[in-house]
């Protein structure tokens, strides 16, 4: 990119930062003095949630003292066998929550209070709400020992900071002086999705991933990587505090193409009602194989209304409409500003017409797989007949010819785009010798968005 794009780039930046940074902080006392290195980090990408606290390493064992951030009244004690837990909530004068879980022991007036209401009860789980001011602890002391309670997987303590209508709040940049981290964010690779019948990555309808070459902040895609229709751009990456080897989340994301800002994610804060659209903030490649990585989009899935997404341009959704070459940016930033950028160019490339005189030797073959709401069909060593196009019956008894999208050596791709109307039950060509019954996998898709 161009030094004036450059510019632009981090003016725009630098606005997003201010609307998703509270940058006028008070100054809260650490959690747990004397234990500064993290197993995970706020907003980091969970099986099928995002992280909604910081995880404090506690060297293995359970018992390090755990203190109040500010002065504040328990306004909620949580005693389960799953979850977070024994946990202590919270409330304090600014109106924010602070969140102490997993602990082994409270301090002795919680304790006490716990152990009355168990023997009343005769119940060990317990969710105890209590009145305004009627339990107060000052800033640094105790409130209990870090430990393993709930569904743990070891001996740390999970805190968080709410604000006054309890959306997670990212804890760190009340914390970076106990919690550095002077490294850029780590990319991995960077991918590109499909998102139409007529979309094409390299030639093909695929997902399209590639290591990346550079590092310390700077990192490139090399070559020109020859796209059409409409893609998506997806990436591999992660963050490493100073203190632990860890890999954890970055929060903020910004894709630039050319000159122009298309998406902004920004996770600072989110709703527990949200957590669950990073199963759209998430993709996998389409395959059923290992490894089966997970990519983090840097577009908008359709129904994906996260408020950490900030800003886009049509979706975020890359479609270049001319044959110049073109640049595009990734900027990833991690919560103590370090700032990573992913860069590489794109040009608009139609596909070719399928050539007909072709009739590979050997036994044709036919295969399928589900890609997104197409479901791609491939016939490896075809023949002549199969360049006029194959058949598909769909659940109704219809049948409908099929006309080939593209031929990539001895195979030959058909793009079929689903919906629930016309499930296709049955492929065939004009011979009869080539036909694949369809699973009833088929009867389970959603209709089209």
């Amino acid at each position: 990119m161009s030094s004036n794009k450059f510019k632009l780039c981090f003016v725009l930046m630098g606005v997003l930062l201010v609307l998703g940074f509270d940058l006028e902080r008070g100054q809260y006392a650490y959690p747990m003095p004397g234990y500064y290195a993290l197993s995970g980090s706020f907003g980091e990408l969970r099986s099928n949630h995002f992280h909604s606290g910081l995880d404090i390493k506690t060297g293995g064992q359970s018992g390090a003292p755990v203190v109040a951030i500010e002065d504040g009244y328990v306004s909620r004690i949580n005693v389960s066998p799953y979850g977070y837990g024994k946990a202590v909530y919270l409330r304090h004068a600014d109106g924010k929550y602070s969140v102490y879980a997993h602990l082994s022991r409270f301090a002795d007036t919680l304790q006490s209070l716990v152990y009355a209401q168990q023997r009343k009860t005769e119940q060990y789980t317990q969710e105890m709400y209590l009145r305004k001011h009627a339990l107060v602890f000052k800033k640094g002391e105790l409130l209990g020992y870090s430990g393993n309670s709930g569904s743990s997987l070891g001996p740390h303590l999970h805190f968080e900071i709410r604000d006054s209508a309890e959306r997670i709040l990212n804890p760190i940049p009340w914390f970076k002086k106990e919690l550095p981290d002077n490294r850029p964010p780590i990319v991995q690779e960077v991918a590109f999705e499909p998102l139409g019948p007529t979309a094409r990555i390299a030639g093909e309808h695929r997902f399209y991933s590639k290591w990346v070459e550079g590092g310390n902040g700077q990192y490139r895609l090399p070559g020109v990587l020859e796209v059409y229709g409409p893609v998506g751009l997806l990436y591999r990456a992660y963050d490493l505090l100073d203190n632990a080897g860890n890999h954890c989340g970055i929060n903020t994301a910004h894709l630039y193409l050319d000159d122009s800002l298309i998406y902004a994610f920004d996770l600072q804060r989110f709703d527990f009602d949200e957590t669950r659209y990073i199963n759209l903030h998430l993709a996998y490649p389409f395959t059923l194989h290992p490894p089966k990585k997970s990519y983090q989009r840097a577009f908008v899935e359709q129904g994906n209304a996260f408020s950490g997404i900030r800003f886009h341009r049509r979706r975020g959704i890359i479609e270049l409409t001319d044959g110049q070459v073109h640049d595009f940016c990734l900027e990833l930033i991690d919560s103590h500003g370090n700032r990573t950028l992913l860069s590489g160019k794109l040009k608009r490339k139609a596909p070719p017409l399928v050539s007909v005189p072709f009739d590979y030797a050997g036994t044709s073959r036919l295969s399928y797989q589900l890609q997104r709401d197409l479901l791609r069909i491939d016939i490896t060593n075809p023949k002549k007949i199969h360049a006029q196009g194959i058949y598909y019956e769909t659940l109704t008894g219809t049948q409908h010819k099929l006309l080939p999208a593209y031929r990539k050596g001895n195979q030959l791709v058909f793009l079929l785009q689903l919906d629930s109307l016309h499930l296709p039950r049955r492929l065939f060509d004009a011979s009869g010798n080539l036909q694949e019954q369809l699973p009833a996998w088929t009867l389970a898709l959603p209709d089209r968005p």
